[in-house]
């Protein structure tokens, strides 16, 4: 590959290459996109409707991410959104059916061909998952977005944590080698298209483990769609 592009004109990353449908393409994986023959990044039919920059997340999920809103997370009581997000972490019948709406009329909007492998962010403790009381929300979620929606496939089970760690909200670390060390990727999702579930987005720090992992698994690409942004305050 001595004569093809070395490194990405958007952030000199030195690239590789990747087998497409269309052949051997060179790839930036810190744009998470494939380039021309001039290192220029190229937009493919699957790129979905993002706002990342409009909500300040990480460079590296920017261009891939979908955020719904604010989680007001001082006084999520008196916002009704961030009630509405807690209420659905908590397996609320009603909220998990908003959410599944809301997904809906998010992905109705896509001019994008084909199916897609919904996938989750895992919990903080590993799932027995021959059990269904050790379905979270997410859980359910991606499972009846499975049934309902022909161009949507189960894929709750790819991403499991292999050992638990502390909570957030209990003070627990949450580096990405925290999570790097704990979340694994449980089945071939090669050249798959993926959509990456999340309820909250504080760092995002679990959700660029959990991207990076399913693309060094070969996954195509990777989207992200989150119910809410982490705000400290109302303000």
């Amino acid at each position: 590959m001595s004569d093809g592009v070395e490194f990405c004109n958007s952030c000199d990353t030195l690239v590789e290459y990747k087998n497409t449908d269309e052949g051997v393409q060179p790839y930036c994986k810190e744009c998470d996109c494939y380039l021309d023959e001039n290192g220029n990044r190229v937009a493919k039919e699957y790129d979905l409707e993002s706002n990342g920059k409009e909500y300040d997340v990480p460079f590296y999920l920017r261009d891939r991410i979908y955020i719904n809103g604010h989680y007001i997370a001082k006084n999520y009581r008196d916002d009704p959104y961030s009630l509405s997000i807690i209420q659905f972490k908590k397996l609320n019948v009603e909220k998990i059916e908003k959410f599944i709406e809301v997904f809906n009329n998010w992905f109705s909007r896509q001019e994008v061909s084909g199916s897609y492998l919904l996938c989750k962010v895992p919990p903080h403790e590993p799932q027995d998952r021959n059990s269904w009381f050790s379905d979270t929300s997410l859980d359910k979620m991606i499972k009846q977005l499975a049934k309902s929606n022909r161009r949507i496939r189960d894929g709750s089970d790819v991403l499991i944590r292999t050992k638990e760690i502390e909570r957030l909200s209990m003070s627990g670390k949450r580096e990405t080698s925290v999570h790097a060390e704990s979340i694994a990727v449980d089945g071939d999702v090669t050249s798959e298209k993926i959509i990456l579930l999340d309820d909250i987005l504080t760092s995002g720090n679990s959700l660029i483990v959990c991207k990076r992992k399913l693309l060094e698994a070969g996954a195509l690409i990777v989207h992200c769609f989150v119910l809410g942004r982490t705000k400290w305050e109302n303000k």
